[in-house]
């Protein structure tokens, strides 16, 4: 019965060990993340100070496919009028 309760403990041990570096790994760059966006975003920021040849502009991607109509109401086509009833 010893035997059984060292060999439960010893396993649980080494599957508990083997998941630290996974769960440090995952915390360190959740706490690190907002960090190292800032520290990005604010060196743009700062750089951009110097002059409008170092400013980063956003572009706007170029519009692909076709348009859907469904979501603006101003191009949807007026739906056809119900048939008369005569």
């Amino acid at each position: 019965m010893a035997l059984i309760l060292v060999a439960i403990f010893t396993c649980c041990i080494g599957y508990i060990l083997a998941a630290i570096p996974f769960g440090g790994q995952y915390i360190g760059a959740l706490i690190s993340l907002p960090v190292l966006v800032f520290d990005r975003a604010y060196t743009l920021h700062f750089v951009s100070q110097f002059g409008p040849e170092y400013a980063i502009g956003w572009q706007v991607p170029p519009e692909r496919g076709f348009p859907v109509l469904m979501n603006d109401p101003t191009q949807m086509p007026p739906p056809p009028p119900p048939p008369s009833a005569a």
